[in-house]
This record gives C-alpha cells, structure tokens and sequence, in this order.
C-alpha cells in the first residue's frame, strides 16, 4: 500500500528529525572516546577487528568512556531505524522519479532502498557484538563480526548516499532544463 504523498513527506520529516537527533546525541557522546588507541571514536571500536585492539580502547576509554559508549551503542538501535528509513525513503523517492525508459537507474534506486535494511540488520548485529565486548565477552569472534558488519553496513549506506545525490542530481537538473525549456527561457 502505497502512502500518500503528504503522509510520505511527513514520515521523512518525522525521520529524519529524529536522525538527526540522535546522531547529534551520538555525536556528542562520542567526544570523550577519542583517545590515541580511538582516534575516531566509536568507530574505531566498530572496526578494531581484533581482541587486542578492541582491549586497547577498552582500557583508553576507563569506565566512563565504556559507559558513554554503552549509552550510544543502545541509541544506536533506534538511530538504525531511522536512518534506514530515510535513506530507504529517499532511494525509492528518486528511483520513482526517473521515467519508465530508465529501468536501470529505477532498479538500482530499488536496490539500494531495500538494502538499507540490510544495512540496519548489520547495524544490530555490530551493537550486539560490542555491547559483548563492553559487558566483557571478548573472544576473537566478536571484534571480527563486527568489524565485517561494520564495513558491509558503511558500504550499503554510502552506496545509497551516492545514488541519492548523483541519481537525484541528475534527475533534478534534467527537470529542471525541460521545465526552462517549456516557459521558452
């Protein structure tokens, strides 16, 4: 069932204000986890892939900063549905705006819109291996699944991001000219 299309501009709004929110609040818990052994913080924890790197930022961060990053990653579990619906939103808003004859671009706009599911599933599964190893289950495993969730899920996101600017572009300035060429400018 299709949502109308004030009902589909509201629930992008209701989203992405409340992405935003979120990453603001992440943003800003996230300062004191830059440290020398995490130098970007939270993400490098998603990326340490290794005990010995995950147990490095564990003791840079002392309690606090494992609290302040316990903290994030359980508002992380709210941000990821948010950010997929919006990307998924955006996705399918610009695959649908390109005409019939350009099935290609549609189907990759498709794509790329159901794969931010994908993205937030990998999101959840990475928060569950960290919140592991903040709780002190630290084994080779989980640096390494989260790390591959990690990468997969900034992969699938960047890849949305690309087609949302690039397609949309695109597509943006092509309605513009033709509606610039009808008034005859």
């Amino acid at each position: 069932m299709a949502l109308s299309r004030r009902k589909t501009i509201v629930v992008l709004a209701v989203g992405l204000t409340s992405a935003v929110v979120l990453l603001a609040a992440m943003v800003r818990l996230d300062q004191p986890l830059r440290t020398a052994a995490a130098p970007h913080g939270i993400v490098s924890f998603e990326l340490a892939g290794t005990p010995d790197a995950a147990q490095s930022i564990l003791a840079s961060w002392g309690p606090d900063g494992r609290r302040q990053a316990l903290l994030s990653l359980r508002l992380d579990y709210v941000f990821l549905v948010a950010y997929a619906l919006v990307l998924w939103m955006l996705c399918r808003m610009v695959a649908s705006a390109w005409p019939d004859g350009y099935r290609r671009t549609r189907r990759t706009g498709s794509i790329l819109a159901n794969a931010q599911w994908a993205a937030a599933l990998l999101d959840a599964i990475e928060n569950s291996m960290l919140q592991m190893i903040l709780a002190g289950s630290l084994g080779a495993l989980q640096p390494q699944v989260a790390r591959w969730c990690a990468l997969v899920k900034f992969t699938l996101i960047a890849c949305a991001w690309f087609y949302i600017v690039v397609a949309g572009g695109v597509r943006l300035l092509g309605y513009m000219k033709s509606r610039d060429s009808r008034r005859g400018a």
